[in-house]
């Protein structure tokens, strides 16, 4: 219990921002994951009295997860045929006009609430996209609030060219 304390920390669950007051929004503000292996991505977490996120505002995690070739998820790729990526569900198969299917990515995290880091498609050749971040808000005492216009993107990146596979949210 008790008031929250106006903090920064970091362990192997993230970085955790605290805050007593209000946390607005009126820019972009970019939320890099954080991993060092296929399996320990991880997002972050914000704890604030209000959270608000202006019309002019933008949490931005799109494509700020997992990068190129990394992920619990990641989608395969046969050199000229990539698949994409899966998380709270699987990944979709790479075309057969490649004249072979590549796997799609696995299921993995909670379909939920995703809190975990979204997975690299699979590459076509030299293509290859990148998950989406990962980031928990929570208010602590009043309210969440996305104003008109403003936005919160965690999603993967499309496929960079054709036949690649995209990168899970």
């Amino acid at each position: 219990g008790g008031a929250p304390t106006d903090a920064c920390s970091l362990d192997a669950s993230g970085i955790t921002v605290s805050g007593s007051g209000n946390l607005v929004i009126n820019g972009t503000l970019a939320v890099n994951g954080e991993y060092s292996t296929d399996n320990d991505g991880v997002g972050h977490t914000f704890n604030f009295g209000n959270v608000t996120v202006e019309s002019t505002g933008k949490i931005d995690g799109l494509a700020y997860g997992y990068q190129e070739g990394y992920g619990t998820g990641k989608g395969t790729h046969n050199g000229s045929c990539g698949s994409s990526a899966g998380h709270g569900g699987n990944g979709a198969s790479g075309g057969p006009s490649c004249g072979y299917t590549p796997a799609p990515g696995s299921s993995y995290g909670d379909s939920q609430n995703p809190v975990t880091l979204g997975s690299s498609g699979g590459q076509s050749g030299t293509g290859q996209s990148k998950g989406g971040g990962a980031i928990t808000i929570n208010s602590l005492t009043g309210t969440v609030t996305v104003s008109s216009g403003g936005i919160i993107d965690f999603n993967g990146q499309d496929g960079t060219i054709n036949n690649s596979g995209g990168g899970s949210s």
